[in-house]
């Protein structure tokens, strides 16, 4: 997980042009990583980066299939503060799908939760897009950011699990 923090830093100076757009109705962020490994090579790295790259509690793997070529897990991010009394925090899903030389990376199902000392609203995407509007302009910054750093934040595990996959077995 240190490994993504430090990526992190370096990821805004890098722009991208993914964003999160809505597609069949759902807000979510979609990426093909082309990477020279077969399928199941593919897979086999895949789950090795979650259990010995990532903080294991922060998400829960609901679909696990290699046949099918799929991993989709719930995560979590860490808290940002928005005011003094509100602590906002993203839940999403994210869904790896696999074939030969490829791989897409998705997060989608996005929902915010406001934290405003201690009572919990969920929000999805677009309520909390629309519900930005409304705020002075310090906090519709700080949301923002929360926002800009999701997108952030997946493209550096983009990244990250690309240069896992490409790296070769030295010992």
């Amino acid at each position: 997980m240190k490994k993504l923090f430090i990526l992190f830093g370096f990821v805004s100076v890098f722009g991208f042009s993914q964003e999160i757009k809505l597609v069949d109705g759902v807000y979510k962020l979609s990426e093909v990583v082309e990477v020279n490994a077969s399928k199941d090579e593919i897979y086999k790295k895949i789950k090795t980066y979650l259990n010995q790259e990532t903080n294991k509690s922060k998400y829960v793997i609901d679909v696990d299939d290699p046949s099918i070529g799929m991993i989709s897990y719930n995560e979590v991010t860490p808290e940002y503060a928005i005011s003094k009394f509100e602590l906002d925090k993203a839940k999403y899903k994210v869904t790896t799908e696999i074939k030969d030389n490829k791989f897409r990376y998705s997060i989608s199902n996005i929902i915010i939760v406001e934290n405003l000392m201690g009572l919990e609203l969920e929000k999805d995407y677009a309520d909390y897009i629309q519900f930005m509007k409304t705020n002075d302009d310090a906090t519709k910054f700080a949301k923002q950011k929360l926002l800009d750093d999701i997108v952030s934040f997946q493209k550096t595990n983009i990244s990250a699990l690309k240069s896992f996959i490409e790296r070769k077995d030295e010992w």
